[in-house]
């Protein structure tokens, strides 16, 4: 109980941090070199112990946002660590940008993050930007999604997922 407890507590000090460096950031990210880096990291380590192939569909009209480049990291590193594990046997990644995103009059940027894993079952899907105990396993918290959420939320946006049994997205 006790490591629980002071796991739980290392992730919500992390997450503490995140939000301090992005209330420092007032540049905003470039977007597109944040994944694009990420990817170029992950090619020699995550992709390739997991087997993944990943393809990039970058809007190169992307213009810097108005999120801390901490923040967005921690938000791709979550989904793109999802994804992967999703296709335990490996498999295809995508990761694609686009601006300009009209959703009830007001312009977006859009992040896509998509998976040809076997989808997440009904159950899972439900909860799934809720804290809740993971069924990935010990080595993971159930906060990752949740995490996610809120600091998409702090950047004034919003996550959605579509899962099947041909991916999640």
């Amino acid at each position: 109980l006790r490591e629980e407890v002071e796991r739980t507590g290392a992730i919500l000090h992390r997450l503490t941090d995140l939000r301090r460096v992005a209330s420092n950031d007032t540049q905003g990210a470039d977007i597109n070199r944040e994944i694009s880096s990420l990817v170029t990291l992950y090619r020699s380590s995550l992709f390739l112990t997991h087997d993944t192939q990943c393809t990039l569909d970058l809007d190169p009209e992307l213009k810097p946002h108005r999120i801390s480049s901490h923040a967005l990291r921690q938000i791709l590193t979550n989904l793109i660590k999802n994804a992967v594990e999703a296709m335990p046997m490996g498999g295809a990644l995508t990761l694609a940008t686009r601006h300009n995103v009209n959703v009830d009059g007001k312009d977006f940027v859009e992040i896509l993050v998509q998976d040809h894993g076997p989808g997440i079952p009904d159950t899972v899907l439900r909860n799934l930007f809720k804290p809740v105990t993971s069924t990935k396993g010990d080595r993971h918290s159930g906060l990752g999604l949740s995490i996610t959420r809120n600091l998409i939320k702090d950047a004034q946006g919003t996550i959605r997922c579509r899962s099947g049994s041909k991916g999640t997205e």
